[in-house]
């Protein structure tokens, strides 16, 4: 009996972490890349994606058709962090920092089957 009941917390538990809700991520990777436009998605738990303002420390934000996500275009940035901004009305709700990186060069290959 302990042991079901033990189970059973444990079960709870988990279901309850998950439901937590995602608020902000980019839909690629677990960066943002300068010279690209970066798939984010914003998602605030009790909120409509319509009533949020997204406001951005480097580059340029827009909404794409579909509600909740945008595309951030970073074209140059000195910092290693950018971070993004989710308010309702003047209401602040949440900043999240992203790890920049550059693109990295090129590479032309003749011959070489990938």
């Amino acid at each position: 009996m302990k042991q079901h009941l033990f189970l059973l917390i444990i079960l709870l538990a988990t279901q309850v972490c998950i439901a937590q809700p995602t608020i902000v991520k980019n839909d690629a990777t677990q960066v943002l890349y300068i010279g690209a436009d970066n798939p984010v998605t914003v998602r605030v738990d009790h909120y409509k994606p319509a009533e949020l303002i997204v406001k951005v420390s480097t580059g340029n934000i827009s909404k794409t058709t579909v509600p909740g996500k945008y595309k951030w275009t970073i074209c140059e940035s000195n910092d290693s962090l950018a971070k993004i901004k989710i308010y309702c009305g003047k209401q602040f709700i949440k900043e999240i920092s992203f790890l920049l990186l550059s693109l990295p060069d090129a590479v032309l290959s003749i011959g070489h089957n990938s």
